[in-house]
């Protein structure tokens, strides 16, 4: 059974370039569906991301955090 997270919340996509190199984009999901996020910021570093992440949560607690 697959469990259901509340919105919004943080999530974080990788992508792998063909050089080898990965981009991490953390998201803000709004809504389930097609256009239900926003790209809050683009890293090419994981542990920049996580950072990121640690500070956005802290500073919207009420939002994804």
């Amino acid at each position: 059974m697959s469990q259901i997270l509340p919105l919004p919340r943080i999530d974080v996509s990788a992508y792998h370039g063909e050089d080898g190199s990965v981009t991490y984009d953390v998201e803000l999901i709004r809504h389930e569906g097609q256009d239900g996020f926003d790209v809050l910021a683009t890293f090419g570093d994981a542990d920049a991301a996580e950072a990121f992440i640690e500070k956005y949560m802290g500073d919207h607690p009420e939002g994804g955090g």
